[in-house]
Parts: C-alpha cells; sequence; structure tokens
C-alpha cells in the first residue's frame, strides 16, 4: 500500500527541476536528468506516508451489514481501516455532511441502504427524511465537483437524482447474481476495462435510474435492468449491484432482509443462489477505484 520514492534534484542551476520517482528505479540512466548538459543529480529522499483516507457514507443502521461493508471497501481496496477508510453514519443525529472537506480525502462511497427515494413520504421516519435530504445535498456537492466517488444501490440513486436523473420502480429485481454486461463505454472506461465481462453481482432492490442525469454514460446493463453502472461527468461513479458484497458477506444480509426483501419461503432457494455465485469479477471495482483515486501525501525525511 506504500512505497518509497526519491527525489531528483537537477544539478543545472537554471534548470533546477524535480522529479519523484520510485525507488525501484535502479540504474543510474533511471535518476539522469534529461536536461541537456545536466549529467549530475542529488538524491534527496523522502517519505511516503499512507493516502488521503477515503469517506465512507453509512447510510444504512444495521450493524452487521456496516461492519461487513468497510470490512470490504478495505479488503478489496487495499486501505488501511481506521487510517485510510474514514466512516460516517449519515443516520446519526448531529451527521452534517455538509461541513465535510473534500480536499481531506481521496474519494468517497456511498453505501446501499434498506431505504429508497421511492418509498412512500408517509412510510419515511423523520430520520430517513433527513438523512435522504443530507445524502442528496452532498451527492449535489460530489457531482458538481466531479469528486471521485462510488454510489453502491441507494448511493447510485442519490447520485442519479443529484446529476438531474430520475428513479423508476421499472426495473427492481429480487435478490440475485444476475449475469452483467459492460457496454462499449464500459469496455474503455479507467475502472471497468480490466473486469471480466461478462460478471455476475449481487443485488436486490425497488429503486433504479430512469431519466440518465445529464453528462453520463451507462457502463454496464443486465436483462432486467438497463441502468446496473454509470458514470457522470469524470470521476463520478455508481452501481446498481453490489460490488463489495462477497458471498459470506451475503449471507449476513439474506438473515437480515428475510421477510422484508424476500419472503422467508425463498430462503432455501436464495442460499443456495448465494452459495453458488462467482462475484469475484464485480470485487474487482472497489479495487480499480481506490486505486485510480487513492492520493498520497509525503514529506522529507
Amino acid at each position: 500500500m506504500r512505497s518509497a520514492h526519491h527525489i531528483a534534484v537537477c544539478a543545472t542551476v537554471t534548470h533546477g527541476s524535480r522529479t519523484t520517482l520510485p525507488v525501484s528505479s535502479t540504474t543510474a540512466s533511471d535518476w539522469l536528468c534529461r536536461h541537456p548538459g545536466c549529467n549530475v543529480i542529488e538524491m534527496e529522499p523522502i517519505k511516503a506516508t499512507q493516502c488521503k483516507p477515503f469517506l465512507a457514507v453509512i447510510c444504512r443502521p444495521a450493524e452487521n451489514i456496516i461492519a461487513d461493508e468497510l470490512k470490504m471497501y478495505a479488503e478489496l481496496g487495499h486501505l488501511d481501516p481506521g487510517i485510510e477508510l474514514k466512516p460516517i453514519r449519515a443516520l446519526e443525529a448531529g451527521a452534517t455532511l455538509d461541513s465535510i472537506d473534500l480536499s481531506n480525502y481521496s474519494g468517497v462511497f456511498i453505501s446501499g441502504s434498506e431505504f429508497g427515494y421511492l418509498d412512500p413520504p408517509e412510510s419515511k421516519s423523520e430520520a430517513q427524511t433527513i438523512m435522504e435530504e443530507q445524502v442528496t445535498a452532498f451527492a449535489q456537492r460530489l457531482v458538481a465537483a466531479d469528486f471521485p466517488t462510488l454510489g453502491l444501490c441507494y448511493g447510485m440513486h442519490a447520485l442519479a437524482i443529484a446529476g438531474g436523473g430520475t428513479l423508476t420502480s421499472k426495473y427492481s429485481e429480487d435478490i440475485a447474481a444476475p449475469e452483467i454486461t459492460l457496454t462499449p463505454a464500459g469496455k474503455n472506461d479507467h475502472i471497468t476495462k480490466n473486469i471480466p465481462n461478462p460478471f455476475h453481482a449481487f443485488l436486490g432492490h425497488h429503486d433504479s435510474v430512469g431519466d440518465l442525469p445529464p453528462e453520463s454514460e451507462i457502463l454496464a446493463a443486465s436483462a432486467a435492468c438497463p441502468v446496473q453502472m454509470l458514470r457522470i461527468k469524470q470521476n463520478v461513479y455508481s452501481t446498481q449491484f453490489h460490488p463489495e458484497i462477497s458471498n459470506e458477506g451475503m449471507k449476513i444480509r439474506t438473515a437480515y432482509y428475510s421477510g422484508s426483501y424476500y419472503d422467508s419461503e425463498a430462503r432455501e432457494a436464495i442460499e443456495q443462489m448465494r452459495a453458488a455465485a462467482d462475484v469475484r469479477g464485480a470485487h474487482q471495482i472497489i479495487a480499480a477505484f481506490t486505486a485510480r483515486y487513492r492520493r498520497h501525501e509525503t514529506q522529507r525525511r
């Protein structure tokens, strides 16, 4: 997760350029300045610290699912938990997303939730309504800044609304691990171009993206849902599926959602599906996202 670097300083006074180079560059020519007439360098070591953390916006109350989400963000994203991953619970009283300074972070995750934007207004608790308003406002900031973001299910819906799109219940899906296919844009995107195509991922949702936000591209789709992954502008990503859920993580969720997302009578069939699904291809999205956007701060020794 961390690598040592040196600063190569050109010895030509009129040039004076500095270039940060990896310590793995071992030959003399790797370190020579390319400025004409300069064949001397000064090696000035610097210390590479951990990356600026990724912010994890948590939009659900279930403690066991939250713990699994954070574990998988860290594990799949090669992040040092507690140092390179900072959670904030949007449902907690006093949680203020509007005070977050984005310059302190490498990127943002917005989690899934058992709540939905299209839930009947009369069914929404005060806490859900406040969270929805806060998360939407924060998502608007992220889209406006084109800040590196990965929204997952509920997070996708927040970003779609923030970007000027709409939601629909037309493409709702029961708990499953369907085949998902990259679009031409997805085959060429930095985050998805190296993942298997097609791939499988766990999902289950009532809401989905309807009208696309301006400046957005669909990166992946499935037979039942035409917008499985979306990019807004250049750096705001979201998925309808859950690239963070493993087979064991899905076991936690099927136990929690029994009787709500699915009838308890269907649990045996869902358990068989869960155990058989190969979702490792979807996991690569988390790794690709953190690898592309992690930002290191360095200091001289």
